[in-house]
């Protein structure tokens, strides 16, 4: 029987963050494995997984292939906590920077 992570439980209320998931799969630096290693951790019981927006570490379309897979049988997207972090260059994010990033990617995740 595979155990799903609870987003609510004592982990999260020793850490003070109920309804997050108390670990997430981080993808960076995974290069071309990034797919089968999200996979995995998918079947391992993960139910967070990290995209962050920052091509020179991550592959975020590896993710979102490995996230396609899941959903033909092994999860559902409500069953999942995607995270993603928009790089900082100015040391805030516009509003109008996360619209774009998120039409730029909605194919990909």
């Amino acid at each position: 029987m595979r155990h799903r992570m609870s987003f609510n439980g004592n982990i999260n209320n020793i850490l003070k963050a109920p309804g997050r998931p108390p670990f997430i799969y981080g993808t960076a630096w995974k290069k071309e494995n990034t797919t089968r290693l999200v996979q995995e951790a998918l079947m391992s019981g993960f139910t967070a997984v990290d995209t962050a927006a920052q091509p020179k570490h991550y592959r975020e379309d590896l993710v979102g292939e490995a996230l396609r897979n899941a959903y033909q049988g092994l999860v559902t997207r409500d069953q999942l906590f995607v995270c993603l972090f928009l790089p900082l260059q100015t040391g805030r994010v516009h509003c109008s920077c996360i619209i774009r990033y998120l039409e730029a990617t909605s194919h990909i995740l």
